[in-house]
């Protein structure tokens, strides 16, 4: 859910302008989200029939790991609803060294 363009320049007061991702950007993401994560479980996704715990079970504990974290999405009564993450740092690294091609990778890591 990570790609090129995602990050752009914040102004703030007093200082130069900052690069930064929206939590939005990931939210408007969570479908095409959740239908990769049933795609990589081998389910159809042509009914829109698959189910979305499996794949908030597997961020969940991908989140456990470090590997991603929960962007808030909005109050919700269930986990079955709409919900976002975004890879961390280390999630981020971790493809890089399995060799994944990473958009953004400069914007994660500040080359100095």
């Amino acid at each position: 859910m990570n790609k090129d363009g995602d990050w752009k320049p914040q102004q703030n007061p007093g200082v130069v302008a900052i690069m930064k991702v929206h939590p939005n950007t990931f939210i408007q993401r969570a479908q095409e989200l959740s239908v990769q994560i049933a795609l990589a479980l081998g389910q159809k996704t042509e009914k829109n029939t698959y189910t979305r715990e499996e794949g908030y079970g597997i961020c969940n504990r991908l989140q456990g790991f470090g590997l991603v974290h929960e962007v808030d999405v909005q109050t919700r009564e269930l986990p079955l609803t709409n919900y976002a993450f975004r890879l961390s740092v280390q999630g981020i690294r971790l493809l890089k060294l399995l060799g994944e091609t990473v958009p953004n990778y400069g914007c994660y890591f500040k080359e100095y």
